[in-house]
């Protein structure tokens, strides 16, 4: 809703309207503009398509959320302080959620955004699926979970959820009893954290963790950068492009997730040093 007010400029009494607001592009009369110069000028389909695409990729988590600071998990803030003040990537202490969450830049004029409700609302639109299945496809499941919570609980319980049904071997060839996991568990919790800061939040569908005979697959609702070739990631050339920049932030800062789009060759390097297909 406009700012309506009037103003005297150069001895004339004006009428001043000021508005804003992140739902771009704006239409009136079935047409949408943009100024250029001093004039208006139509936008072209492809300015307009563009418009879209941007919005759906960067927009989402800087829209103001229906939370509110009340409905903020104080626990989680403080643990992830800990975390990221033991990492020494931010320089300041927690003093209260609404202080801590606006200098995290996770506030708008005061009030939650989405981004904010994903990381810290116990209460928030996110969940996780995950199942064990039988074979090798989805005909037969032996167990499905349903897991709730803020993005940081989701991840611990979908890391617990995969540690319970896989496979452990013990070797006694040291003084202690080792317990070895068939997949490595650093790649598996680097694919759920990725896959949880990096997923298109516009989408309604749920995260899922999929626990088969012989693989598992850890799926998210987003595309694969367009233009960007896997085998980049793996090689360690590939070009980081967050979807969700103030999510991915404040992973970093708590260590949960590495910048300069290392995760992938992370998760490959991790699997091949035990001969694990990815």
């Amino acid at each position: 809703f406009p700012a309506v007010k009037t103003k005297r400029i150069h001895g004339k009494d004006c009428i001043k309207v000021e508005f804003h607001g992140i739902h771009r592009p704006y239409f009136a009369y079935g047409r949408s503009y943009m100024r250029v110069g001093e004039s208006d000028k139509q936008l072209s389909i492809q300015e307009m398509e563009d418009q879209f695409i941007r919005k759906n990729k960067f927009h989402w988590e800087q829209e103001i959320s229906k939370k509110k600071l009340s409905d903020v998990s104080v626990k989680a803030v403080k643990e992830y302080m800990r975390k990221a003040n033991d990492a020494k990537r931010i320089n300041f202490k927690f003093a209260n959620v609404k202080t801590t969450l606006s200098k995290l830049g996770l506030l708008d004029r005061g009030r939650l955004t989405r981004a904010a409700e994903i990381l810290f609302c116990s209460e928030n639109s996110m969940e996780v699926q995950a199942a064990v299945f039988a074979s090798k496809d989805k005909i037969t499941f032996l167990d499905i979970q349903k897991f709730n919570g803020n993005l940081f609980s989701l991840r611990a319980q979908s890391e617990e959820y995969i540690k319970e049904h896989i496979k452990w071997r013990a070797d006694m060839s040291e003084s202690r009893r080792k317990e070895i996991p068939e997949i490595p568990v650093r790649a598996f919790s680097e694919a759920i954290g990725n896959s949880l800061c990096h997923r298109d939040y516009s989408n309604p569908k749920g995260n899922e963790v999929a626990i088969f005979k012989d693989r598992i697959e850890i799926y998210n609702p987003g595309q694969f950068p367009e233009g960007i070739r896997l085998e980049d990631f793996l090689n360690g050339k590939g070009r980081s492009i967050l979807r969700n920049p103030l999510i991915a932030e404040t992973m970093y800062k708590s260590e949960d997730i590495e910048k300069w789009a290392s995760g992938l060759k992370r998760i490959y390097d991790e699997c091949q040093a035990v001969e694990v297909r990815v």
